[in-house]
């Protein structure tokens, strides 16, 4: 996959790992079902998630990777 542009339509859905839950449309709280989750626009998405304290704690995904995924998953780095 390549990178989004900012001019890009693809439509983001933002996880919360603060709720464990999707942001719901319009920032109108959270959801855990993904079908109930917000489309924001890649502006939107980088609005939510860039220079969010603490750093990574709100994460934006392509709606089409989240519906093939699912939500994130935390993995243990190998050797540890």
């Amino acid at each position: 996959m390549t990178a989004p542009q900012p001019t890009d339509e693809r439509r983001f859905v933002i996880w919360s790992w603060e709720h464990l839950s999707w942001w719901k449309p319009n920032r109108q709280g959270y959801t855990t079902e993904l079908a109930e989750a917000g489309h924001y626009s890649f502006a939107d998405a980088a609005d939510i998630t860039v220079g969010h304290i603490p750093a990574g704690e709100e994460v934006a995904m392509w709606l089409e990777e989240a519906q093939q995924r699912g939500k994130p998953q935390v993995h243990a780095e190998a050797g540890g």
